[in-house]
């Protein structure tokens, strides 16, 4: 399959969307026991199959178990998805990464403006003890 017929299929798909999820599998299964993830899925969900009962989705669950089907056995598509994965692992930790960054220079901050503020309050208290004693002092000398 090309690149373009790859890309394709993997349009309109949700975002965090996982074909290993969708058919209860680890991201290693291999060919063979993606095919047989998929049939017992396909067994339980197709359309054919489930019309009018109570699980009934419209085949949605059929149609999300053969997409992931498709992508996990094509070797282009899933390396593309692979790789579209690890991309979106490494965002989700840069922007955790990030987050934790900017949380703790809003602490540092805090902390800093914390401390100016008690140095000003003591220099404040200290200033007023000096012009007390001054007064006390100035007062007996004269």
């Amino acid at each position: 399959m090309s690149s373009t017929g790859v890309w394709t299929m993997m349009q309109g798909l949700p975002a965090g969307w996982n074909p290993h999820k969708e058919l209860g599998l680890q991201p290693g299964a291999t060919p063979a026991e993606v095919k047989v993830a998929f049939r017992g899925l396909a067994r339980k969900h197709h359309p054919d199959k489930v019309q009018g009962s109570e699980g009934d989705d419209g085949g949605e669950t059929f149609k999300r178990a053969r997409k992931a089907y498709e992508i996990l056995t094509e070797p282009a598509s899933r390396a593309l998805f692979d790789e579209a994965a690890r991309a979106a692992k490494c965002r989700e930790a840069l922007q955790k990464k990030k987050m934790a960054s900017s949380a703790k220079t809003q602490d540092d901050v805090r902390a800093a403006a914390q401390a100016v503020e008690a140095q000003l309050r003591a220099r404040q208290s200290g200033d007023g003890r000096k012009r007390e004693a001054g007064m006390r002092g100035g007062g007996m000398g004269g």
